[in-house]
C-alpha cells in the first residue's frame, strides 16, 4: 500500500469508529465519576474480569516558570546550575477531522 491509500484508510476507519470512541468515552467518564463517589474500601471490593480498577490520591503538582527563571539565573547563576534540559524526539501526530 502506497502512504496516501494507508492515510485515506486510518480516515475511512477513523470515521468507521468514531461513534463507537465516543460512546466508550462517554461511557467511561460517567462509570468514573461514580466510582469517584465511593471510598477506595468499596472501589477494592468490585471485581470485573478483564478490568482492574486502581482509585489514585490526588496530589499537588509544582511548575516553574522557566522564562522568569533564566532571568533569575543571569543575576544568580547558581540557579541555572538546576537546570536540566532533554530532548523531544521528533514525531507524528494525525489529527482526523
Amino acid at each position: 500500500m502506497s502512504l496516501k491509500s494507508n492515510l485515506e484508510k486510518l480516515v475511512e476507519m477513523k470515521s468507521e469508529v468514531a461513534p463507537l470512541i465516543k460512546a466508550i468515552r462517554d461511557l467511561e467518564k460517567e462509570t468514573k465519576l461514580a466510582l469517584m463517589e465511593m471510598s477506595a474500601d468499596e472501589i477494592s471490593k468490585i471485581s470485573v474480569s478483564g478490568l482492574d480498577i486502581t482509585p489514585r490520591d490526588g496530589y499537588v503538582k509544582t511548575t516553574w516558570d522557566s522564562k522568569s527563571l533564566e532571568e533569575l539565573g543571569a543575576i544568580i547563576p547558581e540557579v541555572l546550575e538546576c537546570k536540566k534540559v532533554s530532548e523531544v524526539k521528533p514525531t507524528i501526530a494525525y489529527k482526523f477531522l
